[in-house]
């Protein structure tokens, strides 16, 4: 419904600000504010959108204090004449692409575009796979490599904060002031530019393969149910020479990243006992399930689950095929009775591809 003062249901922004923050609400309203379209907006128990920004501002402020942490006296953001990590020249190839997108995006006031480009940098690319990258190095014998880790951390935080500060400039000016930047004011601070010279597109391939590999590893942890603290045991068959010394020579990324204990990687690979498996890029991945799981256990729970899954399925498909529910029932209804008809369907063939991977 649209708002209104004579149905009261409008919503305050002074009290969205008491909750959540002036931050938290300017960023909601530009990400869900595309150009000549209606916003469904709530601030409610059902649906409450200014969660959103909240999240996104206590991701920022996490990840700052982190950094912070890790600051010796006279860290800086100066990165020149260091010698980076392929992690640090991914982030910063990264961050060139996004400085490029967000101010494109602005040139041509898209703004819900600008804020979703800055969400997707900051949010995954930062804080879910550099900051994670970052330990190694900083928590690892070289200084040298620390030192790099660190002067990366804060230039990459401190570009971020310049291009969030139009839509966020609390947050942003606070941490800011933390950093010990030059300058009194993030406000007066030179706007972000891309920089040509820490362009990278051969780490960003390497790094999509790393990242794809990472992201196989930890479906097949949550398939077969794993449990978090096991490490597991990789095999990677590949005949590449490339994606193999990738693989060998970052082993340390993805048994950081995907909670490994070995990574072996072969030209050829023929397993003597049950493995999960997975096709990637110009690879294949094979992870041994001995001693990892109790296979009579799990596959009770995969049948437990299968049953309850065919059970669904059939509840929706004979809600489907009644026309006196199709005929009645609101559109809004019927959608999300095929909603989970397909979620059921997609549940079983889940289910029945693990069962037949252990048994």
């Amino acid at each position: 419904r649209k708002m209104s003062k004579s149905l009261g249901n409008g919503i305050d922004p002074l009290e969205v600000i008491s909750e959540h923050g002036a931050d938290a609400l300017r960023f909601t309203i530009v990400s869900l504010a595309p150009i000549g379209l209606d916003v469904k907006l709530g601030f409610d128990k059902q649906q409450n959108d200014f969660l959103v920004g909240t999240r996104f501002c206590n991701k920022i402020w996490n990840a700052s204090r982190y950094i912070l942490m890790n600051l010796t006296d006279g860290s800086i953001g100066d990165i020149s004449g260091l010698s980076p990590d392929l992690a640090d020249e991914w982030i910063l190839s990264r961050l060139q692409d996004t400085i490029e997108r967000v101010n494109n995006d602005l040139e041509v006031y898209r703004f819900n575009d600008y804020a979703k480009d800055l969400y997707d940098f900051i949010w995954h690319d930062f804080c879910d796979w550099y900051l994670e990258l970052s330990k190694i190095n900083l928590y690892g014998d070289s200084l040298e490599k620390k030192k790099t880790a660190v002067a990366t951390l804060v230039y990459v935080l401190s570009e971020s904060l310049k291009l969030l500060h139009p839509i966020m400039p609390f947050i942003t000016e606070e941490i800011w002031q933390n950093l010990s930047q030059e300058g009194d004011s993030i406000m007066v601070a030179p706007y972000p530019s891309v920089q040509k010279k820490l362009e990278n597109p051969s780490s960003s391939q390497k790094m999509d393969l790393i990242q794809e590999l990472v992201y196989q590893i930890r479906n097949i942890r949550g398939e077969m149910n794993i449990p978090p603290e096991k490490k597991v045991d990789i095999v990677i068959q590949t005949k590449d020479q490339k994606i193999h010394t990738l693989f060998i020579d970052y082993e340390k990324y993805i048994s950081s990243l995907g909670k490994v204990l070995s990574v072996d990687v072969r030209d050829a690979y023929t397993s003597d006992s049950k493995c999960a498996t997975s096709v990637g890029k110009g690879y294949e991945l094979f992870i041994p399930l001995k001693g990892l799981i109790d296979l009579d256990k799990e596959k009770a729970r995969l049948q437990k689950d299968l049953a309850k899954a065919e059970k669904e399925l059939d509840k929706s498909q004979a809600k489907l095929s009644n026309e006196k529910f199709l005929s009645n029932a609101d559109e809004a209804i019927v959608e999300k009775e095929k909603a989970r008809l397909d979620q059921a369907q997609v549940n079983i063939e889940q289910i029945n591809k693990s069962l037949s991977t252990l048994f």
